[in-house]
C-alpha cells in the first residue's frame, strides 16, 4: 500500500462572502521543505489565507509526510 500525506484536521470552517466561499474546493498549506529527511516529517502548517476569509483553527494544520527509502535492484 502506497503511503499518503495525512492532514489533520482533514476540513476547516471557512466564514466569508458566499461568493468566495461557494465556490471552495480546498484550501492551500505553506509550503514544507522535505530536503535531505530521511524519516517521516510531521509539521504545523499555516494555511494560505482567503482574501476576505476567516479559516478556522487559527489557520494551521498538522502534516504528516512520509518518507520511505526506495531500493533500486
Amino acid at each position: 500500500m502506497l503511503d499518503r500525506i495525512a492532514i489533520s484536521p482533514s476540513d476547516s470552517v471557512v466564514a466569508g462572502p458566499p461568493e468566495v466561499v461557494e465556490g471552495l474546493s480546498y484550501i492551500t498549506t505553506l509550503s514544507i521543505n522535505i530536503n535531505g529527511e530521511s524519516s517521516n516529517v510531521r509539521k504545523m502548517v499555516g494555511l494560505i489565507p482567503i482574501q476576505n476569509c476567516r479559516i478556522g483553527y487559527e489557520g494551521q494544520v498538522r502534516v504528516v509526510v512520509p518518507i520511505t527509502k526506495i531500493r533500486y535492484k
